[in-house]
């Protein structure tokens, strides 16, 4: 998961990538989700053993101004 790719992930990925453990990615997930800034995007089923995985993405309206406000930095 790169940073500014603002591609769908997993609450695996997103603990991967911000090197915390995964419940306390799911718990930041959560309270984005409930926040409105992200989506559920799909489900991924990696072998057909266990519960899928949801997949989550940046609301739109999000991105553009993350989108905008990093097009300024620059």
């Amino acid at each position: 998961m790169k940073t500014i790719d603002f591609q769908p992930f997993t609450v695996n990925e997103l603990a991967a990538y911000t090197q915390v453990s995964i419940r306390t990615s799911e718990r930041f997930v959560k309270r984005l989700y409930e926040a409105g800034y992200i989506e559920l995007y799909g489900q991924e089923q990696s072998y057909h053993i266990g519960r899928p995985r949801q997949v989550y993405i940046l609301r739109k309206h999000i991105e553009t101004a993350l989108r905008r406000r990093l097009g300024n930095l620059s």
